[in-house]
């Protein structure tokens, strides 16, 4: 906490300046959280946010969706963004009784969301 105080305002917008350049087309909002995650320290923030997106790629393939999407259309069909709670954490919408399970496999619309 004490170290977090002694940053000065160079220190975060210039880490947050640096993750856009590296990661251009990252949300904002992405880049600011892997900024402050890592006390806005460049060299652990890209670190953290290469390794996560390499998770990203490696665990959670597109699998085919409805007629033969890739599970996002499923799954802009069933969830709305809505926006975030106090905490910065995004708050979704379920349209539950929009889901045809004959239709569409729930693996496939669960990986659209993630």
């Amino acid at each position: 906490k004490g170290a977090f105080l002694m940053l000065g305002r160079a220190d975060v917008t210039g880490c947050v300046e640096a993750m856009r350049g590296a990661f251009p087309g990252m949300p904002e909002r992405t880049l600011a959280q892997f900024s402050a995650d890592w006390r806005y320290d460049f060299k652990r923030s890209e670190a953290a946010l290469i390794a996560s997106l390499k998770w990203r790629e490696e665990t959670l393939p597109r699998a085919p969706g409805p007629e033969g999407s890739d599970g996002a259309t499923a799954a802009a069909r069933l969830f709305t963004h809505r926006g975030f709670d106090h905490a910065g954490r995004a708050v979704f919408l379920y349209h539950g009784s929009r889901f045809a399970p004959k239709k569409w496999s729930a693996d496939a619309v669960m990986l659209g969301v993630v």
